[in-house]
């Protein structure tokens, strides 16, 4: 083989490799999907009409009239990690019915979230009644229809799921304080076992005795 051929040969195989290597970086992965669902999740809890939510916003604004629904930020993505929940459900003999009033129905009435029950109880204090609260709180939602118990969420002593609703049947949104005063909201999705996390972006304050106020208007 010639000297040119040989060169030409070279100059041929080098232009190939070349070209393979801008290929493979110019090929981008495929967006997973989970990336997906992070993207999809930026929700402005200002523009929601729920009375619940409603209510957790005008108690916060009294501890800071800045506070703004629109400013929590989406934070992560987490798997659901639900296994069996230790409270009593309402058909059963051991069921406090102090807690009936506490119970968070989902849209068809087929399934409660119960935030209470583990949390706190009535105790009869120096003749009257005051309310003992656990250092952990176990967030559990019993299906009617099949008579399961299942814990969602489990929370220690900093942080504490103030009050909840029911996004749509499948996805309840907990609405959370902290120790230190920065609230959070988490959409857990049960149907895809998922966990969408929101944070505020400030400190306030003050510490929040919401989940104090919420019981006694209830129970009173």
């Amino acid at each position: 083989m010639s000297k040119f051929k040989i060169i030409t040969f070279l100059l041929l195989i080098l232009l190939i490799s070349c070209k393979n290597d801008s290929e493979e970086k110019t090929v981008s992965k495929p967006e997973t999907e989970e990336s997906a669902e992070d993207k999809n999740e930026e929700i402005n809890f200002s523009t929601i009409e729920n009375q619940t939510l409603e209510n957790w916003k005008k108690y916060y604004q009294t501890m800071d009239s800045a506070f703004n629904l629109a400013e929590f930020e989406f934070v992560s993505t987490s798997d659901l990690e639900s296994m069996k929940g230790s409270v009593h459900a309402k058909y059963e003999e051991e069921f406090d019915t102090i807690y009936n009033n506490f119970l968070i129905y989902s849209p068809s009435k087929e399934k409660y979230l119960d935030i209470d029950s583990y949390y706190w109880q009535i105790k009869e204090e120096e003749g009257k009644d005051e309310i003992l609260y656990a250092a952990d709180q176990e967030i559990n939602v019993i299906d009617l229809q099949d008579s399961t118990i299942h814990r969602i969420a489990f929370r220690g002593p900093s942080f504490t799921v103030e009050d909840a609703y029911w996004k749509d049947e499948n996805q309840v949104v907990l609405l959370e304080g902290t120790y230190e005063s920065s609230p959070n909201i988490n959409v857990i999705d049960l149907e895809k076992e998922k966990i969408y996390s929101y944070s505020y972006p400030d400190t306030l304050n003050k510490r929040s005795l919401y989940t104090d106020k919420r019981i006694k208007e209830k129970i009173e």
